[in-house]
């Protein structure tokens, strides 16, 4: 497989042996040129797998509701050990028509509420004891490399991608009231402080479970000479050949260098469609594993049709 290096030498041989440009000019060509061809096509070796282990539902019980403080952003649970380890999951309180995130873990009982930016905010109504809870976890986060998700399993059959993302969910459970051994569907949820995409699963699972997946990579960073190109060699060489002879005419003014650049350029498309013919011919469409239709029909209650907006969100053909 060609590294950085490889890639240079293969350019500089192209452009000839007086070649005005230095190697931290080339790195910098071929990194850019590297993530632009590596992210315009799901090329095999950008598909990685990936798990995410799901958190079951839990409730709270008479010896563990919570005490809540007006204008105070803490939770305080009465007992036990109920919130260790929440920090990132939500939680809905009491009778609120929506849910809040776990901001922070003060202790095994106390977490101060947030508004799942890593800001704290208040409870704004009444002070109050022996408040019901609901903690739950539908948010996860991919790998710090995920451009986007191929696919999502539980073992069973695929998740299907909700269509409209979490704006069409919130519509149709938007305290996510509603609840399944198993998710169903999933959605981008935007990205966290890191700037990492998150995805959100539903139903609300209630058994710990796994789901495994595939994701597309975003194009890693050349740091090295020896790291490896994830492209097929022959295609990006007359690119980074190309965009050099660009560089060598804005150097000098020398027309040629940019006729050079034009002739590199057209090598670059044809080979780049040759190679995109060739993973066509050779990449089947995935099989999918079982796909539910009508996936939320079995986990909604009897009152679900009249209390959420099932039209808006044309569950029945999901």
């Amino acid at each position: 497989m060609a590294t950085r290096s490889t890639i240079r030498t293969d350019a500089d041989i192209l452009l000839g042996a007086d070649v005005n440009i230095s190697d931290t000019e080339w790195n910098a060509l071929i990194q850019t040129r590297y993530s632009s061809i590596y992210e315009s096509w799901p090329w095999p070796r950008r598909h990685r797998d990936f798990t995410i282990t799901l958190v079951a539902q839990t409730s709270s019980t008479s010896s563990t509701d919570a005490t809540v403080t007006n204008a105070s952003s803490t939770v305080t649970a009465s007992g036990g050990t109920p919130f260790s380890g929440s920090s990132g999951y939500q939680i809905r309180v009491g009778a609120e028509p929506h849910y809040y995130f776990v901001n922070s873990v003060t202790s095994s009982t106390v977490i101060v509420l947030g508004d799942g930016e890593g800001n704290a905010v208040t409870w704004a109504r009444s002070t109050a004891s022996d408040v019901t809870w609901r903690l739950f976890r539908t948010i996860y986060t991919l790998p710090s490399d995920a451009d986007g998700v191929v696919s999502i399993s539980n073992g069973n059959y695929e998740l299907r991608e909700l269509d409209g993302g979490r704006s069409r969910l919130d519509i149709a459970d938007p305290d996510r009231s509603t609840s399944g051994s198993d998710p169903l569907v999933w959605c981008y949820a935007g990205e966290n402080s890191s700037g990492v995409r998150e995805i959100e699963v539903w139903p609300v699972p209630t058994v710990a479970g796994l789901l495994r997946g595939q994701y597309v990579r975003r194009a890693p960073t050349l740091s090295d000479d020896a790291d490896e190109i994830g492209v097929p060699r022959s295609v990006i060489v007359w690119a980074v050949a190309a965009d050099g002879a660009s560089m060598l005419f804005a150097k000098t003014g020398d027309i040629s260098w940019q006729n050079r650049a034009d002739h590199f350029s057209a090598r670059y498309l044809i080979e780049e469609e040759r190679y995109r013919a060739m993973e066509l011919e050779r990449t089947s469409p995935p099989t999918s594993i079982k796909r539910r239709k009508g996936v939320m029909g079995g986990l909604r209650g009897t009152d679900f049709e009249t209390s959420h907006d099932l039209d808006a969100l044309d569950v029945e053909n999901l």
